[in-house]
Parts: structure tokens; sequence; C-alpha cells
């Protein structure tokens, strides 16, 4: 038996502990949660959660993991707590530190925690129905924890390991923020269909229907992304000429900025959070 006390289960919170208890490959993980909304609590008690509390029980030696799924804010108090009721648990015993929150690194985490055997996760939002893409970055766990881990962490789509804080703060600048640039790239083409006569929402529909299908072309063939940029465009034709207009624009440099920056305000935010604690 592997037992899981997940605490927080906001919107990642909830979409990591929803693919996990929907999708989870060992039936004998259970779950208990921790989360002050009552709602939420009966929505995961129907999914399976096995205990349900409003706030973080006072023995956790008998978890195998902690999940942090809370605001990075809200994690100090937390962890010094954590690290208190596990104060009289040798280190063998005391279980798994899991967390999702972003910018709280490694050394913090085992400084404020007192827990040795680390993971730091940065999924995405498609994770909810098993469609992200989660990265993770275990630290000090034996080859038993980290299958473990490994299976929970599949149910949310692709997995991606890495080896440094630095590389989550990569990894959240281009994938964990990948939904918010897709729905503004969708949201950007929504607004410039108006001048064709489109409504909004019509065409956000309709471009959200296109997106779905195109890459379900491109992850379906054994064909690279630029083939299909180029496949269909034809030479002279109207693809071709939108694609002329958007490399006038330097769009792709636009891209390089745009990443570049969400990077360096990770790494801002990882220093900030290093000097809070």
């Amino acid at each position: 038996m592997f037992k899981i006390l997940a605490i927080g289960c906001g919107n990642m919170g909830g979409a990591c502990l929803q693919a996990m208890l929907v999708g989870s490959k060992a039936d004998d993980t259970l779950f208990d949660i921790v989360d002050r909304n009552t709602e939420k609590r009966k929505i995961f008690e129907s999914l399976g959660v096995r205990n349900s509390y409003s706030k973080v029980p006072t023995q956790l030696d008998n978890y195998d993991a902690i999940l942090l799924g809370i605001k990075p804010l809200a994690s100090a108090e937390l962890l010094f707590g954590i690290k208190n009721a596990l104060a009289n648990v040798s280190e063998q015993k005391r279980p798994l530190l899991i967390s999702m929150m972003a910018g709280i690194t490694m050394d913090a985490l085992e400084q404020n925690s007192g827990i040795h055997k680390r993971v730091r996760i940065m999924p995405n939002l498609p994770v909810r129905y098993g469609r992200g893409t989660c990265a993770w970055y275990p630290l000090n766990l034996n080859a038993h924890e980290l299958k473990r881990i490994e299976v929970c962490l599949q149910t949310m789509g692709q997995l991606v390991r890495l080896d440094s804080d630095d590389a989550l703060d990569r990894f959240t600048a281009l994938i964990g923020s990948g939904p918010g640039y897709c729905y503004y790239f969708i949201d950007a083409m929504a607004h410039a269909a108006k001048t064709l006569g489109f409504e909004h929402q019509e065409a956000s529909e309709m471009l959200a229907q296109t997106f779905l299908g195109s890459l379900e072309l491109f992850q379906k063939a054994n064909t690279g992304i630029e083939t299909w940029k180029d496949r269909v465009a034809s030479k002279g034709g109207s693809t071709r000429e939108a694609y002329q207009i958007m490399d006038d624009a330097n769009l792709q440099n636009c891209f390089t900025s745009a990443l570049n920056a969400a990077y360096q305000r990770n790494v801002e935010l990882r220093k900030g959070s290093e000097n809070e604690f």
C-alpha cells in the first residue's frame, strides 16, 4: 500500500489529483486530501479519496508521500509545520515530499521541511484529463520510490525527467505556461477573424478544433513539424502569403523574447523565494 497526502486542491493541485485518481495504474495507491473548501473535498471524495481534512493532520509519518499543491506564498508556514510534525521521526521513516510549487527550490524544500527525499514537479493544466505534460525532478529516491512516483505521474500524460531547479524554470517558461500561449494565440486570431466577418466565439471554436485536428495529424504521422508547415502552404497560395506577413513582422523573434522573458521571471521568482525563508 502506498499512501499519499495531497495538500491543496486548487486549479493545478486539483488537476493533478484528478488525473491520478481517475487514471491511476497502481490500485494500491491511497489518497487523503487537505483543503479548506468543503465542496472540493466532496468532489474528490466521489472520485475515490479515502479521507479528506480541512486542516493538515498532526501525524504525518503514516504517509509514504506528501503532495504539495498550494501557492508558493503559502508555503513557508506549511513547510515549518511539516518539519515540526516530523521532528521526532527518523529520516528513513519520513514521507517523500512532492512539490508543484513554482520557484521553491530543492534546497529550500529540504531546509524548511526537514525531508531529504524530494520531488519537484511542474505540470500544465491539460494534465487534468491525462493530456498534459509534466516535468519531474526527483532527488535521493531509491529505485522503488522512483517507480512508484513515476507510475502516479504518468497518469497526467507526457512525463519529462529533469535534473535541476534551473531546468524546471526553463521547462516552465515553455511548457508550464504553454497552454496560456495556445489560448493567447487562438484569442488573437479570433479577434483578427472579425475583419473577415466572423464572431469571436464562432472563430474561437473553429480555431480550437483546427488546432486539435492539426496536432493529431502531427502526432500520428512520422513527420516533423517543419514538413507539415511547408506541406499545407502551396507556393503562391494564401497560406504562404500569410506566412510572409508573419515573417515580415519577426514573429519568431517575438516568441524568442517572450520565452526568455518568462524564463527570467521564473529565475527571479526562484531567487526571491529563497530570500523569503
